[in-house]
């Protein structure tokens, strides 16, 4: 919401104080007289600034949790598909199976991406191999990936969507699911000849990933895994966005722990308003002791004040206006000192007493900021 619509919200609270919303019920935002607003007003100004730096601590963790969420979409996107892009592009990928795959000693274009590899699997260079992961969907041969894997890749999607099982990812998922993919490599690399077959993934021979010769539906990963290599590019961006999850939670989590906060400022002001709000209704006098109840005296209101309140209530003669005067009311066509108010001073002193023999409120909201700040 922007500065100026909620300045505008606020002018037409404003003009509600003291108005009928509807017709026959008390106003939404009543008129306190000047003393108990005065000292609700105190508690609302220190709690408005509280929650001013609430609110701003809340957008600055929704922003971080923005930026991260489009983050991890991008680390995802370039996982599954190559960095820069949100699709496969066959035009991009090698121009051989061999190649793509990692054919018997490795090659650096090997596992650009999740669906480079998945093609790698699933998919034959010619017509002399096995299927090994295609489960009855046809799949056309992938001999030159960067003209025939579009095709390839929309089969398998579609197949790979259905069986999919879908669920909220966390950090330690998708480290599970890592931890599982390296430890399948070299499980069926055994037979590749003339070198290590403990970076493969998938069904080998002495050809090694060449999609061709029955058994060679696989991917080889030594260039990225060997001591000094690159790594493998899907799984370095998985391990990227897993990273960027946690911290996504953990500003979620604060954020929602300072919005808490915020809602419980709200209930103080609302309080500090109510109280203040009763006090005035009841034509009592905020008196604010220098400590607690047992902490130095405080004057109350002696007797001999009531003949002058009594005088100050006499003067008014409109109805409105003598309701509205602390400790007076319209009562028999005169505007008088409440009864209550001449009981609550009858047989007082005008001596010094503690705070508890004084007008006070039974509810103190600035208890409530000495807590708080």
């Amino acid at each position: 919401m922007t500065k100026k619509r909620q300045r505008s919200l606020n002018e037409k609270k404003i003009e509600q104080i003291g108005k009928e919303t509807t017709p026959g019920q008390k106003p939404k935002y009543e008129r306190i007289s000047s003393k108990p607003a005065a000292r609700a007003n105190g508690q609302l100004k220190r709690l408005y600034g509280t929650a001013e730096a609430l609110a701003t601590k809340i957008k600055k963790e929704i922003g971080w949790t923005e930026t991260l969420k489009h983050q991890i979409a991008n680390d995802i996107a370039e996982a599954a598909f190559g960095t820069g892009k949100s699709n496969l592009k066959q035009g991009d990928l090698a121009g051989a199976h061999t190649n793509l795959c990692g054919g018997p000693s490795g090659d650096a274009a090997t596992g650009s991406s999740i669906a480079a590899d998945i093609i790698c699997l699933c998919t034959a260079s010619d017509g002399n191999m096995d299927n090994h992961c295609q489960q009855g969907t046809t799949v056309p041969l992938v001999n030159a990936p960067n003209t025939h894997a579009d095709s390839a890749w929309s089969s398998l999607s579609k197949a790979c969507a259905q069986s999919t099982v879908k669920g909220q990812q966390t950090q330690g998922e998708i480290h599970r699911k890592l931890a599982a993919f390296f430890g399948a490599l070299g499980q069926d690399g055994a037979t590749l000849a003339g070198q290590a077959g403990n970076f493969v993934l998938g069904k080998t021979h002495n050809n090694g990933c060449i999609g061709s010769s029955n058994d060679a539906a696989c991917v080889n990963y030594p260039t990225q895994l060997k001591t000094g290599g690159t790594g493998i590019l899907w799984a370095t961006r998985i391990e990227a966005a897993a990273t960027k999850l946690k911290a996504y939670d953990v500003a979620k989590a604060r954020a929602s722990f300072l919005f808490a906060n915020l809602e419980t400022l709200k209930a103080q002001a609302w309080q500090a308003y109510d109280d203040a709000l009763t006090s005035s209704q009841q034509g009592e006098h905020f008196i604010i002791p220098t400590s607690g109840s047992n902490g130095p005296a405080v004057a109350s209101e002696s007797a001999d004040k009531v003949p002058s309140a009594e005088k100050e209530c006499n003067k008014e003669t409109d109805k409105e206006k003598c309701n509205n005067k602390d400790g007076c009311e319209f009562k028999d066509g005169k505007c008088k000192l409440k009864e209550g108010v001449k009981v609550e001073n009858d047989g007082k002193t005008n001596t010094s007493t503690t705070g508890s023999n004084s007008f006070v409120i039974n509810k103190d909201p600035l208890l409530l900021a000495v807590l708080l700040f």
